[in-house]
Parts: structure tokens; sequence; C-alpha cells
């Protein structure tokens, strides 16, 4: 499947994201959680991974700060419209890029900044990665 991204992606990569930049992500699969972990940390970037929303939400409420959320459309339990209000309650400003490998709808586009296709080269992801993370770095 071809790599595509539906959202404008942020004007400028001038700044250099934090290091160490938090990320969490949320996906159903452990071979996926485990393959984004290893090329995020590689990166130098902290992960933190949940198995579905409601766990990644669970962790935005123990008190994680993530500078990014990578989440999964297509999971087990909550819906993606409830998941994504749930994590914006908890993270409004926090940047949110749907990784996965169905199409999304109009709706849900709106609701991210960004829409990753399955499968994706390790280049890729860590591109609009690192995007995002200067992009969510900026002042409001």
């Amino acid at each position: 499947a071809a790599t595509r991204s539906t959202s404008a992606r942020p004007a400028s990569t001038e700044h250099e994201p934090a290091p160490c930049s938090k990320i969490l992500v949320i996906d159903d699969e452990p071979a996926v959680r485990r393959t984004i972990e290893l090329i995020l940390r590689q990166s130098g970037h902290q992960v933190h991974l949940a198995p579905d929303g409601q766990a990644g939400v669970s962790q935005l409420d123990a008190g994680l700060r993530p500078d990014l959320i990578m989440l999964d459309r297509s999971m087990p339990g909550w819906s993606p419209r409830v998941t994504l209000a749930e994590l914006r309650k908890r993270a409004p400003h926090v940047p949110v890029l749907f990784f996965t490998g169905q199409e999304v709808t109009r709706d849900e586009r709106e609701q991210v900044q960004d829409v990753l296709y399955k499968p994706l080269a390790p280049s890729e992801l860590l591109r609009a990665v690192e995007l995002w993370l200067v992009a969510g770095s900026r002042p409001a």
C-alpha cells in the first residue's frame, strides 16, 4: 500500500523537538507496539504503550503528559470517537496521529492532526513524528 498522509503538514521544521519527547502509542497489536517502540526509542524518544484507548486514557489520568499520541483507529473496546473524545478532554493540545491500515472517515480525519497508513517505513514514521513534535512544541 502506498504511504499516504491526509492532513496538512506543519509549515516549518526549523525548530528541533525537545530531546526525549514522550510519545504515547495506543495499539492493540503487540507486534506493532513493539516495533513502533523500538523505532522511536532508537531515535531518543520516551515511549509509553497502551493496548487500547481505555488503557491510554488511564495513563493520562495517572499523570502521563505526552508530547504526541499515536492511536490505532481500529481496536477492541471504545470506538475511535469515544477514545478521541476522552484523550482530548485530558490532553487537548497534544497532537494525535492515527496509525491505521484502514480508511478513516472525514469526521475522524478532522479530529486528528495526521493519518499515517500501515504499513509505513520507519523513516516515514520518524519524519511524521518529528514534524508533529516540532509543531506541538510551538507556543500558542
